[in-house]
């Protein structure tokens, strides 16, 4: 049976040729709207309101929801009912210290080898672990435009930051701080935000599960420009 929930908007990421759409509900619930017909991210022209507005950080989103689907370590996946998208309003920066989480590592210390990486870990502890994204608070956090990929190499953005005293470096698959980065151009870019990071599927090139910034939530404003 159809069900319906409310959440913030705290993660609109490329992925592959697509978008994914994360947020929590004003519980505090993590919940990843799929794809009935992909089980994963939306095309372009489906991830939006009926408007055809695409979802910003921290908009108030109320869903339509088919059933619960989790799918290897994303337990937070929802399947997406026929219902429209509805924009409710938007909570204010100052509103985001009730949704960070604090976990204890961004899945680290496992008895995995793989996970002993800041960037990946192997799938196996991936299905363990209880999430597969979290909202925190960075400390130190820089952005850098660069260069990346050693054959076809094409500009990327990367997150550099520390968490719990462990130093960080992660792609940036946040859609709206790809936009604006890209657009600044090469360098180094300090940068006061919250971040939501999550695991990746499976890299077909040695099947870790990369961690990824897939938001990047900013104060008020910064991302409206876009």
């Amino acid at each position: 049976m159809a069900y319906s929930k409310t959440i913030v908007c705290l993660s609109m990421a490329q992925e592959g040729q697509g978008r994914t759409l994360a947020g929590k509900t004003p519980e505090g619930g993590w919940v990843r709207p799929v794809s009935a017909h992909s089980g994963s991210g939306f095309l372009h022209g489906e991830c939006a309101y009926a408007s055809g507005m695409t979802p910003r950080p921290l908009d108030l989103i109320s869903m339509t929801f088919d059933r619960p689907a989790p799918h290897r370590h994303r337990k937070e996946n929802h399947v997406v009912g026929r219902g429209p998208w509805l924009r409710l309003g938007a909570l204010s920066y100052a509103d985001l210290p009730y949704f960070v989480d604090r976990p204890v590592t961004l899945w680290g210390n496992d008895e995995d080898a793989e996970a002993s990486r800041s960037d990946a870990i192997g799938i196996e502890a991936a299905r363990r672990s209880s999430h597969s994204i979290v909202l925190i608070e960075p400390e130190s956090l820089q952005i850098r435009v660069c260069a990346e990929g050693s054959l076809y190499q094409k500009m990327g953005v990367r997150s550099y930051f520390r968490y719990r005293d462990l130093e960080y470096s992660l792609r940036v698959t946040d859609q709206f701080a790809q936009m604006f980065f890209l657009d600044k151009g090469i360098g180094w870019y300090d940068l006061d935000a919250y971040l939501c990071v999550s695991l990746g599927d499976p890299s077909p090139s040695d099947g870790l599960c990369y961690k990824v910034a897939s938001g990047v939530i900013v104060p008020d404003g910064l991302w409206r420009s876009l």
